[in-house]
């Protein structure tokens, strides 16, 4: 946490955050309900910071260390994708059919059971933003692409932008799956370093050790 304001009349509070990476909606509202919840606030507003994005003279890879375009990997839900993946970040209601490249971080596909039909959910990340990918899948239709997808995995999706009103979010539609090839940035350095890690009482209310 990098900030936090309470108002205590209007019983209310203000965090402000930098996250390890870019959080998805759907995580920060319930982030949001635990704190309300345990504290007693009738609201709770997170402004959250994901990772700087590299810019393109650093020698980084672009598009999520990807850039495999979706002609290199196997077809796990439509076809094969010829687009150029964009960045998270930029998404909106008005992108209208986008491709996106990234990481799987969180898998919530089920299955309907008195119905017989599925829902398709994940949530992937490109470093620069994030979006709950979702499509329902009929009976009738082949739900094996359920079982298709985990976490960690790098995928390009291709699709439509909409806006859920059971997730109260954007949503990507997803026309076309395909694996994607996740470039590892190589280690050059001449001299290496090793980062240290200190939770304290101002972390995300995870220790009650004193910084001092």
């Amino acid at each position: 946490m990098t900030e936090v304001l309470v108002e205590r009349k209007l019983s209310s509070m203000r965090i402000s955050a930098r996250f390890s990476r870019q959080p998805a909606p759907a995580e920060l509202s319930r982030l949001s309900l635990r704190l309300r919840e345990d504290y007693g606030l009738s609201s709770v507003e997170i402004l959250g910071d994901g990772p700087v994005p590299r810019s393109e003279g650093s020698g980084a890879p672009q598009h999520a260390e990807g850039g495999s375009g979706a002609s290199s990997g196997s077809v796990l839900y439509g076809r094969a994708i010829k687009q150029k993946p964009i960045p998270m970040q930029g998404l909106s209601l008005e992108s209208g059919k986008v491709t996106v490249e990234g990481d799987v971080f969180a898998v919530n596909s089920r299955v309907i059971q008195k119905k017989g039909s599925a829902i398709l959910s994940f949530d992937i990340t490109d470093r620069t933003g994030s979006i709950r990918v979702t499509r329902f899948i009929r009976s009738d239709e082949d739900q094996s692409i359920l079982d298709k997808i985990s976490t960690g995995m790098h995928l390009v999706v291709q699709g439509e932008i909409n806006y859920s009103k059971f997730e109260d979010d954007l949503v990507l539609e997803p026309r076309n799956i395909v694996k994607g090839k996740k470039s590892v940035r190589p280690d050059t350095a001449e001299e290496k370093r090793v980062e240290l890690h200190l939770h304290t009482r101002f972390s995300m209310l995870d220790a009650l050790t004193e910084p001092a």
